[in-house]
């Protein structure tokens, strides 16, 4: 008689992604490890009964792929639509023109971790977005009306993301880029993103630290519940300001603060 363990197709679910429904079938014990979301939905299966299926139209089939992923080894990892090692100058996304693509990828992910109330993979996209704009001396993410439009429309007002957007392309682009941006923007409501990125850009010759995206700003953008997680993080620059030191550095960047404002504050020490 075999030994071999049998597969419990009691246990599996299946999720439907995206308007094309792109079927999914996995099992539920990984799939229910992390995120609340499907655990929630297993779980009201047991009590009423009916299909396993979980239906997720908002969430595009190449995101939920990289979800699942994500869900298997704990890191966010490209590769698959592509994607590359998560630091600076060593990040496989060297080119230019792959930039849009791969933003769009990345917030498709974002979207994701925030429809399943998964902050933990939130987190690491904005990681991600870090690295990649650490990647460029400019920190440009080609942010594209299509991504204004499809982050505006899926995430909620006072998103980590949506500030992202607006201080990345405040700090990047030019007033005139920008009444393109406005015109190439559909809705509305993005009239009030249009002033203020517009505001943030007259401004940002004195304040431009405040506003490029970097991997030592990363927990600007990130979701914490408690000063410890902030500390998590600046525990890492602070880390990484050792090394520099090391190297000779006369100034050493200083951590990441966070004031009552959303905007970190960082000082300047002299070594």
């Amino acid at each position: 008689m075999s030994t071999h363990r049998r597969t419990r197709f009691n246990s599996l679910i299946t999720v439907l992604a995206g308007e094309e429904q792109v079927q999914f079938v996995l099992h539920r014990q990984m799939l229910c490890q992390k995120p609340e979301f499907f655990a929630t939905a297993w779980k009201q299966y047991q009590e009423e009964g009916g299909e396993k299926r979980v239906f997720v139209p908002y969430i595009k089939p190449d995101a939920f792929e990289l979800y699942v992923h994500w869900v298997c080894g704990d890191k966010v990892d490209l590769s698959l639509v592509p994607l590359a090692s998560p630091r600076g100058e060593n990040y496989r996304f060297d080119d230019r023109g792959s930039r849009i693509q791969n933003f769009q990828h990345l917030i498709e992910l974002y979207v994701a971790g925030d429809e399943f109330e998964n902050v933990t993979l939130q987190n690491m996209v904005i990681d991600e977005l870090a690295a990649m704009a650490d990647a460029w001396d400019d920190h440009d993410l080609r942010i594209q009306p299509d991504h204004i439009e499809y982050v505006w429309e899926e995430t909620s007002p006072g998103d980590r993301l949506r500030t992202l957007i607006v201080d990345n392309i405040a700090a990047t682009q030019d007033p005139g880029s920008l009444i393109c941006l406005k015109f190439k923007t559909a809705q509305a409501g993005h009239d009030f993103w249009y002033d203020l990125a517009n505001h943030q850009t007259t401004i940002r010759e004195q304040y431009v630290e405040v506003y490029t995206l970097s991997w030592e700003r990363r927990c600007a953008y990130h979701i914490h519940y408690s000063d410890e997680d902030h500390l998590v993080c600046a525990g890492e620059n602070q880390r990484l300001e050792q090394v520099e030191a090391r190297r000779g550095s006369t100034v050493m960047r200083g951590s990441t603060v966070m004031t009552d404002s959303t905007r970190p504050v960082t000082i300047e020490v002299e070594a």
